[in-house]
């Protein structure tokens, strides 16, 4: 039986919705908010009454209706099983019409409601959907609320429409959204392009079945005066070329496609539209299946492009300039990811994205990136093929008198490093680059050109270190590279420089240098650890995670050298200092654990008058997780607790030897040990086996 409304209800419904939307009498507000609360909570059919003011009563107020239809969809989202089949099956049968309505906020609040239904059940369970849709499309007035709709779909629900049953109707539904590509309307052309860019991932033989129209489309619309058509060209693109890249076979639409997004990355009037047009190239040159040599042909249009892209736009500078030294680091400002733990036994491989270095700070993905990015891919794929065109403008752009140029210059060089330092070192390029970034832009007066200076000399700090004269009878020491003590003197003064950020990017080259130099830099340990001494009472909580890691890097590469009192007096004051300062829920202290374990591993003994409580306290941090999890605590605590301190209970084991066995004895860790073997996270069992094994 059709579900009926009751008129009287409907009243109460709308009384109660103008009561929410109404703060002016507070206490009918607070009463009317609990009672609509009450009302999706208790009656069934009370998402129904929701709807009939959201569509049925013309004479509500927009702002009501538009009130009744969010209170629907989380009626819906919340509330779903208890609902009858029949107020489904009305609000089915009735929302379709909302979509032709003239207001665009009703339009977009029904196409949410819809693809909400959509999300708590199978498209198999509301078969009249998609046969209704496709019909509005070819309706004048519902076209913009049925592709909204569409939009959201294949949006939020491309894995349901992927699947075979629907395959004849995805199939159809795609066909149909290449015709509105010649919509006079650019929001129906960018929202037809976006529906189909929600399957070229999945890819179903429905996109491949109408893969050239679709291309043969995206070409067509290469001019489109309206950005966001063009934008979702560029995303379709670079999507395109990473799952079905034979679509360059052509070497007609190869040549259109490439220069389209040449021109779009230079040219563009949009910013968005060029950052998505750069983001092709490195999709283009890291699929393997491409054929190598695609893009030789443009290499010195291309790589110029990219290099006068890494100029940093005025919005940047603005951001950047907002971030002023002397105010101290929020906790928001603190990157979760700085604060991860990489367990030496964790399971699964840390993402290698991670480890990439973010010469911007916390700027969003900006054009400048976009460019550098590409060109570092472009260079590992074609090498010193680049230099010869690229490099006379690199050189003249190092003479610029504007900083901001300058400094654009020394990220592309450090964009090079990894793909062309060969042919760098071949045109004997480096050493004199090398010299002037040390001796003078290290030095400069914007603290940009320094940090980005920093950043780039990490990027050479292998070439540096592998530059070793063969030693002499009469000079032993020759074989020390000549560059390496002032890489050395210049990145500590820059650690200590009155920027934050310069402090970041010198503490951030100094931990890649000691991964690079290893002994090598045994004749610097005292020096270095009087900067760190330094740094440690001077930065703040996001630096001081970086300089964590610098320490325990270092601990790394010269290993038992750093057990020398004179060392350890420098080192472990301050390290403990800090170790105390924190309390035992701080996510701060994931990075301080892994450092103390590196530490005490080079320290050995020499870290033997902490060890007793540090160890307790590592007892008692992985104590308060077990507990708080073991209990189900309103405050759970991070199983990286437990980790970062069995790791470092390991790496006591290693480094104190016997030494340790009187703590373990003493102590509580061994009934814990048992749990953690069996704990549910991999991670957590993998450093409980490891401690159990030392």
């Amino acid at each position: 039986m059709a579900w009926q409304p009751d008129q009287v209800k409907l009243d109460q419904v709308g009384q109660l919705l103008q009561g929410c939307a109404d703060p002016s009498n507070h206490e009918r507000h607070v009463q009317a908010l609990q009672m609509l609360a009450q009302g999706k909570r208790d009656y069934p059919d009370f998402g129904c009454y929701l709807f009939l003011v959201f569509c049925k009563i013309p004479t509500a107020s927009p702002e009501l209706r538009q009130m009744a239809g969010i209170e629907l969809k989380n009626t819906i989202k919340s509330f779903h099983r208890t609902m009858s089949p029949a107020v489904m099956s009305f609000l089915k049968t009735a929302i379709l019409e909302v979509l032709g309505e003239p207001s665009r906020p009703h339009k977009r609040i029904a196409a949410q409601i819809i693809t909400t239904v959509v999300g708590i059940a199978e498209l198999s369970a509301w078969p009249e959907l998609l046969p209704g849709l496709m019909n509005l499309l070819d309706s004048a007035d519902h076209l913009e609320g049925a592709l909204m709709t569409m939009k959201l779909l294949c949006e939020d629900h491309s894995h349901q429409l992927c699947k075979p049953a629907h395959d004849a109707m995805l199939n159809a539904m795609l066909a149909k959204f290449i015709t509105l590509f010649s919509s006079p309307s650019p929001e129906s052309r960018a929202n037809a392009l976006n529906c189909i860019r929600q399957f070229v991932l999945p890819l179903p033989n429905a996109l491949l079945n109408n893969l050239n129209a679709f291309l043969q489309g995206l070409l067509a619309l290469h001019k489109d005066p309206e950005a966001s058509v063009r934008k979702e060209i560029c995303q379709s693109l670079c999507l395109l070329v990473e799952v079905k890249a034979d679509f360059l076979a052509d070497p007609n639409i190869c040549q259109f496609v490439v220069e389209f997004l040449l021109w779009t990355t230079e040219h563009d009037t949009d910013y968005d539209v060029k950052k998505e047009a750069c983001e092709f190239w490195s999709s283009l040159c890291e699929n393997e299946e491409v054929p190598p040599g695609v893009l030789k042909p443009y290499l010195s249009r291309l790589t110029l492009v990219l290099l006068n892209g890494m100029v940093y736009s005025e919005d940047e500078l603005i951001a950047l300039s907002d971030e002023a030294d002397n105010v101290p680091d929020r906790p928001e400002d603190l990157d979760p990811s700085l604060l991860h733990h990489h367990s030496k036994h964790a399971c699964s491989a840390p993402d290698p994205e991670d480890d990439d270095e973010d010469d911007d700070g916390g700027i969003e993905w900006t054009l400048r990136k976009c460019s550098a990015a590409g060109l570092d891919v472009i260079a590992n794929a074609y090498q010193a093929d680049i230099l010869d065109a690229l490099l006379p403008h690199i050189h003249d752009k190092l003479q610029a008198s504007e900083w901001q140029v300058v400094e654009s210059a020394v990220l592309a060089m450090g964009a090079l490093a990894e793909g062309c330092e060969a042919g760098l070192t071949q045109r004997q390029y480096l050493p004199n680059f090398v010299v002037h970034l040390i001796s003078t832009l290290l030095e400069s007066p914007q603290p940009l050109v320094r940090s980005i200076t920093c950043w780039t000399l990490s990027r050479y700090s292998r070439w540096i270190c592998n530059q070793r004269p063969p030693p002499t009878p009469e000079n032993p020491n020759a074989g020390m590279p000549a560059m390496l003590e002032p890489l050395v003197n210049g990145l500590l003064k820059r650690m200590l420089d009155g920027s934050k950020k310069v402090q970041e990017a010198g503490c951030s080259a100094m931990a890649v240098l000691e991964e690079e130099a290893h002994g090598l830099l045994t004749p610097f340990i005292s020096q270095i650890l009087q900067v760190y001494n330094q740094a440690f009472a001077r930065y703040q909580a996001k630096n001081l995670v970086i300089l964590y890691d610098a320490v325990g890097t270092l601990a790394e590469a010269v290993g038992k050298e750093l057990n020398r009192p004179e060392h350890i007096a420098l080192l472990l004051p301050p390290l403990i200092t800090k170790w105390e300062a924190l309390a035992d829920e701080d996510k701060s202290l994931f990075p301080l654990l892994e450092c103390l374990s590196n530490v005490v591993q080079a320290l050995r003994g020499g870290f033997e008058q902490y060890a007793h409580g540090v160890y307790q306290r590592c007892e008692r941090l992985i104590e308060m997780t077990l507990t708080s999890q073991q209990q189900q605590t309103e405050t759970m605590f991070d199983d990286e607790f437990i980790v970062c301190s069995l790791d470092l209970i390991s790496g006591m084991a290693e480094g104190l030897g016997s030494g340790i066995e009187s703590l373990v004895a003493n102590g509580k860790i061994l009934p814990m040990l048992m749990e953690c073997c069996q704990h549910m996270m991999p991670d957590v069992r993998q450093s409980a086996f490891a401690v159990v094994g030392d």
